[in-house]
């Protein structure tokens, strides 16, 4: 079940990052933001905006990373924040009904459910 909010990301932002999961050009990864080559839809938009790859790992955005371009509701762990839940759970797959969703669904969800501000 997906809770209903006033998620709101930066338009440019948006457009940046569901394009780039839309792209094919990310191997989807779960458990971390970026593992061997295989990302998970976090860890896609550090990559959109700029995060060095060798500090894109871990389960969770970083405050820091914001100087790169990461809007503040995608910083901190699913345990403090119900966007990044959602989407770590669409994409690890560790939601209730136990579905992985790709990266194309993950982004059609993106655009439905959070506003471009």
């Amino acid at each position: 079940r997906i809770m209903e909010n006033n998620w709101k990301l930066p338009k440019k932002f948006m457009k940046k990052w569901t394009k780039a999961l839309r792209s094919g050009n990310y191997d989807q990864g779960t458990g971390t933001l970026l593992d061997d080559g295989h990302f998970c839809c976090l860890g896609v938009a550090c990559d959109v905006v700029g995060v060095p790859y060798d500090q894109i790992s871990g389960e969770y955005i970083y405050e820091k990373f914001t100087e790169h371009g990461i809007p503040d509701p995608l910083v901190g762990g699913a345990d403090v924040n119900l966007l990044v839940k959602q989407l770590s759970e669409m994409n690890d797959g560790t939601n209730s009904n136990r579905e992985q969703h790709d990266f194309n669904t993950i982004a059609d969800w993106i655009d439905k459910n959070i506003k471009p501000s």
